[in-house]
């Protein structure tokens, strides 16, 4: 596998974590009966919780502007909070982490990346090279330009995070008709609930 390549693999992986991602809150959070992202970020009844219910299996570790959630199977998501709680957030780092998860036992990316990562940080210099070539963009532009040029952010929103969490990464329409076009493989998903 050249960089090339592994920039595409890890733009697939990206949409694919997108997905998984949407069905294990969605999952996790029926079970719990409240919003991962609204206990987190915004205070009021759900941040007072001290306890977090065991969703069937679910381990949650919440930190920082993100939640773990960690599977007894050894499935693993990082979920990176994006402004107004946006579906489609990502962090490169919680890519390498779900990469590094049991997914399969042999994936070409995640031992292109073992090879590279540590003589070059080579997961956060695809991560450049997907936001130089319009792949990925912020997920909030706008308000990620202001953040950048110091302009007051004068839209009225609900989301005292939003300003912090406007520069995280999502995919792109040119990404997304980049993949559509590639026809790479796919990481396989497995049910949300039983052995």
């Amino acid at each position: 596998m050249d960089q090339e390549s592994a920039a595409l693999g890890l733009l697939h992986t990206a949409r694919r974590f997108v997905e998984l991602r949407h069905t294990w809150v969605a999952h996790v959070e029926a079970v719990l009966g409240w919003s991962l992202y609204a206990y987190w970020i915004h205070p009021g009844e759900g941040r007072r919780r001290r306890t977090f219910p065991r969703a069937v299996g679910w381990t949650l570790r919440f930190h920082g502007l993100e939640c773990d959630l960690a599977h007894d199977d050894g499935r693993f998501m990082r979920v990176d909070f994006g402004p107004n709680d946006h579906p489609g957030t990502f962090s490169y780092y919680g890519l390498s982490l779900f990469l590094e998860s049991s997914w399969r036992d042999h994936d070409p990316l995640r031992d292109w990346l073992r090879k590279h990562e540590y003589e070059s940080g080579a997961i956060h210099r695809l991560g450049d090279l997907h936001y130089a070539r319009g792949w990925v963009e912020p997920s909030d532009v706008e308000l990620d330009r202001r953040n950048q040029e110091g302009v007051p952010d004068d839209r009225p929103h609900d989301d005292p995070m939003a300003r912090m969490l406007a520069g995280r990464p999502s995919l792109s329409a040119k990404g997304l008709a980049v993949l559509e076009a590639s026809g790479l493989y796919d990481l396989p998903s497995r049910p949300l609930t039983g052995a």
